[in-house]
């Protein structure tokens, strides 16, 4: 038994369901969630102690530091784990994904110009996309009996037809958890040398990995690649801290570099101190944590591919390489006949997963009849939640 297995054995539900909380918290107590992609199970210890000690000490002033903690810990980790040295003093920390998302798209595109994205994809990435007036052009995942594929032939003439002056790879993948391969990686990155286009990698579930794959950071795949990559990533999904709200921007074009860093120091704003002093801890001193919680996500895991089997077919999907979400296609089931699958299952089982549709927002793929289910909770609780919706499909 490993030094954080109680943590990971029980959850308490009393303190997930406070209306505070946007998982649980705005669902009745009869509802279990698996829906937004956060965990149940807590943080890891150094990181609540390193809160704890800052709220006793009253650190609440203006901080300073010679160093920003969190771009030590990221350029280290990176190195560490990826052999791959960031460029010195070109990493912002900022808020969150989509605030990096909406930067990079109002200084790298125009409205009405065509963004490249994997799809089915993040809801909020779609959403932003089009609210910011920029088309999405979908590189369609495709479910196979190998696993997810992603037909990259001809890419860059067919990007070209699109208007595409910008391609988004969110790596590993959300939904399908796909971790994508050193190839598939240099073949987008090939096409966007030849379009000369900058290239958005989110690479915010990397810390969560099974079996023998690896991530690779896109700007990690040459020197092309780095000086076309900006990459964004944070400690949330790995370490549990979303609303701390920090993330990382590193930024490889230089004329992106140049125009934002003209901007006023205050433009984009900063993260809290104690979402700073997180996030820096995450990334230095919580490794045997993160292990422990990927050998518990893997059990969970396979309890999904358990369940799964047991409909002989009727329910589809592949284990993820990567991430806590599975993505269920629930077509052949009593759910895939409802307009919208997952409204059944919350309708009749009382259990909330992520809309499908969500993922293929206004484009022609259908995704209706889908699901993501997050199994980042206690086995407890995952087998109810399976139990309930294997009884209503």
């Amino acid at each position: 038994m490993g030094k954080f297995a109680a943590q990971f054995k029980s959850i308490n539900l009393g303190s997930l369901r406070k209306p505070r909380r946007t998982k649980w918290g705005n669902n009745d107590d009869e509802t279990l969630c698996s829906w937004v992609a956060d965990m149940d199970f807590g943080i890891a210890p150094a990181i609540k102690s390193a809160m704890e000690e800052m709220i006793r000490d009253e650190e609440f002033g203006y901080p300073f530091w010679d160093l920003d903690p969190v771009i030590v810990a990221f350029e280290s980790r990176m190195e560490r784990l990826y052999n791959w040295t960031p460029i010195p003093e070109r990493t912002k920390v900022l808020s969150d994904l989509i605030q990096v998302l909406q930067i990079v798209l109002h200084h790298s595109t125009k409205p009405g110009d065509g963004i490249a994205i994997h799809v089915p994809a993040y809801n909020n990435f779609l959403v932003n996309i089009e609210e910011m007036n920029r088309r999405i052009v979908p590189l369609q995942m495709e479910f196979t009996e190998e696993g997810w594929k992603c037909d990259n032939t001809n890419l860059a003439a067919r990007l070209k037809a699109e208007r595409v002056t910008m391609i988004i790879v969110i790596n590993p993948q959300n939904p399908t958890g796909r971790a994508f391969t050193h190839v598939e990686l240099t073949e987008l990155a090939e096409a966007a040398k030849e379009l000369d286009i900058p290239v958005l990698s989110d690479e915010i579930h990397s810390d969560l990995l099974f079996d023998d794959h690896v991530h690779i950071p896109f700007a990690s795949l040459s020197d092309d690649a780095a000086r076309r990559t900006i990459t964004t990533t944070s400690a949330t999904k790995g370490f549990n801290i979303a609303g701390t709200r920090t993330a990382i921007m590193h930024v490889g074009p230089d004329a992106l570099w140049n125009e934002i860093s003209s901007l006023p120091i205050d433009y984009f704003g900063a993260p809290n101190t104690l979402g700073k002093v997180a996030t820096a801890v995450a990334w230095s001193e919580c490794e045997d944590w993160l292990g422990e919680l990927n050998e518990q996500l893997a059990k969970n895991r396979a309890i999904i591919d358990e369940w799964v089997a047991t409909f002989d077919g009727k329910v589809k999907y592949h284990a993820p390489e990567a991430t806590y979400l599975a993505w269920l296609d629930l077509s052949r089931t009593k759910a895939g006949a409802a307009p919208e699958a997952t409204e059944y299952i919350l309708e009749n089982a009382k259990v909330r997963l992520a809309t499908g549709s969500d993922y293929t927002l206004h484009t022609e793929i259908d995704t209706h009849s889908w699901a993501r289910l997050n199994f980042a909770t206690n086995e407890e609780n995952l087998r109810e939640i399976l139990k309930r919706v294997g009884e209503v499909l």
